[in-house]
């Protein structure tokens, strides 16, 4: 599966207040959790559905911290995976991949009421990398 090299869902967030205020929508809610109110700071990554996801991906990389939100995650990436070693672009392809697939799951669940869980999102992730870079990314699904 390939996936874009950025990811910038923010101005489709921002603008669901605006369709929300004419009737296109008709919950603020998240679409994922269904609790909070949806923000790309409750999305990425407070939300348990889509922080589920990428606390496994951590784990799976070896990193033992928690999620942060999206923009504490972007500043923690731009210090610290910006080099060119393994764990560094694991950490760049899973928080991209996780970031895509989340928006897409988020969207399918708005737009035809299909979802997966977030075992698969997980899944297709690591096995993303795996088919990539399958020399030195063991496969633990």
């Amino acid at each position: 599966m390939n996936f874009p090299t950025t990811v910038d869902p923010t101005w489709q967030t921002i603008h669901k207040g605006q369709i929300h205020a004419v009737g296109v929508i008709e919950s603020k809610l998240c679409p994922l959790c269904g609790i909070e109110h949806e923000s790309i700071d409750h999305l990425f990554f407070q939300c348990s559905f889509s922080s589920s996801i990428f606390s496994k991906l951590l784990l799976w990389q070896g990193d033992r911290r928690s999620t942060m939100i999206w923009q504490e995650e972007i500043q923690w990436a731009v210090l610290n995976a910006n080099r060119k070693n393994v764990k560094a672009t694991m950490y760049r392809a899973s928080i991209v991949a996780c970031a895509y697939l989340i928006w897409q799951d988020r969207n399918t669940r708005v737009t035809q009421q299909k979802q997966r869980s977030h075992e698969q999102i997980t899944r297709l992730i690591k096995a993303s990398q795996y088919n990539e870079r399958a020399e030195f990314i063991p496969l633990k699904l």
